[in-house]
């Protein structure tokens, strides 16, 4: 009989696909874990031989609680002229990313947004649907449910709060209602002089969206020695204050 023997054959790799990516693992916000999920999961492809037989390699650039940090990061893959896109895992400081990003024409592949603004931001494409579908339920709640007409929306004097305000504000009259803009500056601890500027008798309620948990105390204070009685609804930050502040945590 013939002597056959069998030839093994093994096909050439083909080029790997580079995901250039920031992560915040540095500071007192910090997601190590975000950015190791993120390398598990392309192990796991690449033990099953890439994706489409592209092996996938994780060039990854770690941010902290500065801004500047995630702009370094953000600026290197800008002047990268083979990386094409930035994938932000976990970035707080949004803001900073959206500004080199959008100059150099790249786009951004989201975990998340952050900020309502970034729900606005064009070029990029989120796996979190952002905050527009909690937004619209806060505004269900607030013009359907409390029945409230004239809404307060009330938000720090920055690029956020001011996109944050015109977010809400094309919400508030999409659900029928008119929004007024009370806006206030986030490193002023006393908002009282805010508030009693503000037509508050014009508006039926207020939508308060803190620059960071420091401000619910004194917003809070500031509404309840002017007598404002009307609902006022804030965000998560403003439920952890209070927490903070009962003294049982």
């Amino acid at each position: 009989s013939d002597d056959t023997s069998a030839t093994e054959t093994t096909a050439a790799a083909k080029d790997p696909i580079r995901v250039p990516a920031i992560n915040q693992e540095d500071g007192v916000t910090a997601f190590p874990d975000e950015g190791q999920a993120v390398k598990s999961i392309f192990d796991w492809y690449n033990a099953q031989g890439g994706l489409d037989g592209h092996p996938l390699e994780l060039d990854l650039c770690t941010a902290g609680d500065d801004p500047e940090s995630t702009q370094s990061c953000a600026q290197q893959f800008a002047n990268d002229d083979a990386a094409t896109f930035v994938h932000s895992i976990m970035v707080p400081n949004s803001a900073s990313l959206f500004n080199v990003m959008s100059n150099a024409e790249k786009p951004i592949l989201a975990h998340n947004q952050f900020d309502i603004p970034d729900s606005l931001q064009p070029d990029v494409y989120a796996s979190d649907p952002g905050l527009l579908p909690m937004a619209t339920t806060l505004m269900i709640y607030t013009l359907e449910d409390l029945g409230l007409r004239n809404i307060g929306i009330v938000v720090s004097d920055d690029e956020v709060g001011r996109g944050t305000a015109e977010f809400l504000g094309f919400l508030v009259e999409e659900y029928g209602g008119t929004p007024s803009i009370i806006t206030y500056d986030a490193s002023v601890a006393d908002l009282l002089p805010v508030f009693s500027a503000a037509d508050l008798d014009a508006i039926d309620g207020i939508i308060f969206v803190p620059t960071s948990v420091e401000d619910c105390g004194p917003a809070s204070q500031a509404l309840k020695s002017l007598g404002f009685d009307k609902p006022i609804l804030g965000g998560d930050a403003c439920t952890a204050q209070t927490y903070v502040d009962s003294g049982n945590v």
